[in-house]
C-alpha cells in the first residue's frame, strides 16, 4: 500500500509539469518533502486505523492479547514510517508514477527483507514488545529515505536555478 501511495508525490509533479513551479516558489524543500511525507503517513495510518474493526471483532469472540495487538500496531506504523520514506524517496527519482511504484516497492521489499530475515528487528513487533532499538532503527532508515529524496530534489532547484537541465 504505501508505494502506492508515494507513487505520486513527486513524479506527479513531473508529469503534471508543476515540479517547477514547486521548486522555485518560496518554500523550502525540506517543508515541500515533510508535508508530502506527512500526506502517505496520514493515508497510512487510516488504512491501519482500519484494521481495528478486526481487532473489535476479535473482541466480540474472546480475550485477545492486547499488548501483543498494540505492539503489532505500533511495529507497523513505525515499519510504515520507513516504507513511506522509501516510496518518497523513489518518487523524486523517476519522472512516472508506474515507475516510481515499481521502484518503491523494490525499495520496500529489500528493506523488509533485510529486516525480516537478516537483523529480525520486526520480530519483538510480533511479540507484542516495544523494541526501542527497532523503533530507531525504523526512524533511521525514514531519516535516510528523507535525507535522499532532499538531496535530490536540491539538486534539481539547483539544475533549475543555474540553467541546467533536470534529469
Amino acid at each position: 500500500l504505501v508505494p502506492a501511495l508515494g507513487m505520486n508525490t513527486w513524479a506527479g509533479e513531473r508529469e503534471h509539469g508543476t515540479e517547477e513551479l514547486l521548486l522555485t516558489m518560496p518554500v523550502s524543500i525540506f517543508d515541500a518533502i515533510v508535508g508530502k511525507f506527512l500526506a502517505i503517513v496520514a493515508f497510512f495510518s487510516v488504512a491501519l486505523l482500519f484494521n481495528l474493526c478486526h481487532v473489535a471483532f476479535l473482541a466480540f469472540l474472546g480475550d485477545p492479547d492486547w499488548g501483543m495487538i498494540l505492539g503489532n500496531m505500533l511495529g507497523w506504523w513505525f515499519t510504515g514510517l520507513a516504507f513511506a520514506a522509501l516510496a518518497l524517496a523513489a518518487s523524486t527519482m523517476v519522472a512516472s508514477a508506474a515507475i516510481a511504484w515499481v521502484l518503491g516497492l523494490l525499495f520496500c521489499a529489500s528493506f523488509g527483507a533485510i529486516s525480516f530475515f537478516i537483523m529480525r528487528w520486526t520480530a519483538d513487533f510480533d511479540r507484542g514488545v516495544l523494541n526501542l532499538g527497532g523503533i530507531i532503527w525504523a526512524l533511521c532508515v525514514a531519516g535516510i529515505g528523507l535525507a535522499l529524496a532532499m538531496l535530490r530534489l536540491e539538486a534539481r532547484r539547483w539544475n533549475l536555478a543555474t540553467g541546467g537541465r533536470t534529469t
